[in-house]
């Protein structure tokens, strides 16, 4: 077969082509939920029976990620549960916290890389902040405050989302060291020197 004669027409709407594409990967966007009816029929019931139990898609989207942080809080609390020191708290936390998100890849993806429902945060429904308040406070404490420290909890949980992130994203990275250590690592940051 011949060799098909690239015009400079042809190059230009395959590079237009390019640009396009990219101007739209570049917006953020939802991760693409099931529908109502998709939902319906694994479950086995007419797309009736699920509209009677949620009026719309977010409503049902809101219970689901409603339930997947309350299984995460568990989780987290567990981990914590029985620890000697605040400091120990905030290294159990953060290794349960990780190990869940590699666990639950596509609920980690729905909770923390997706973009925030508009409709959500009007009604001020952000079901996941008692998990950050909770690290705030052991953080607190644990850097000898009376008060929870809600920016050092927002740095170190920007740390670890990274670390699941990128484990969950660039399986093929050769990281160099086990993932326990770059929590510890992680979390040594975090910590005063005597923890």
């Amino acid at each position: 077969m011949p060799p098909v004669e690239t015009t400079k027409q042809d190059l230009n709407l395959k590079n237009r082509l390019v640009n396009v594409t990219i101007e739209l990967l570049l917006e953020l966007r939802a991760v693409k939920l099931p529908t109502m009816r998709a939902v319906a029929d694994r479950a086995g019931v007419a797309p009736g029976a699920a509209y009677r139990h949620f009026d719309s898609q977010a409503s049902l989207l809101l219970a689901v990620v409603t339930e997947l942080f309350d299984q995460l809080a568990i989780e987290l609390s567990v981990s914590a549960y029985g620890s000697s020191s605040d400091a120990e708290k905030v290294r159990r936390f953060a290794h349960a916290y990780v190990r869940w998100g590699l666990e639950n890849a596509g609920a980690y993806q729905l909770l923390f890389e997706n973009q925030d429902d508009s409709e959500a945060l009007k009604l001020q429904e952000r079901p996941g902040l008692p998990i950050l308040d909770q690290l705030a406070i052991f953080l607190g404490r644990s850097v000898g405050q009376d008060e929870p420290d809600e920016n050092l909890a927002a740095l170190l949980w920007a740390q670890l989302h990274g670390l699941v992130s990128l484990r969950n994203h660039k399986t093929g990275m050769n990281w160099g060291e086990s993932l326990q250590s770059q929590v510890d690592r992680i979390v040594d940051m975090a910590l005063p020197a005597q923890s």
